[in-house]
């Protein structure tokens, strides 16, 4: 990576509660999503996935 570009990672947790007859209602996803970034005169910019 040089200095208009950078990479980083967002984790991610989401709690999800949807009520049913067939069990728990409460479930959780979670990751790590890796991101390629450019630089632009109007700042840092996503540039798709890492």
């Amino acid at each position: 990576m040089g200095p208009a570009s950078a990479q980083c990672t967002a984790s991610v947790l989401a709690i999800h509660i949807l009520e049913n007859e067939q069990g728990d209602p409460t479930w959780t996803v979670g990751g790590h999503y890796p991101f390629k970034l450019v630089r632009t005169a109007g700042g840092w910019c996503s540039n798709g996935p890492g």
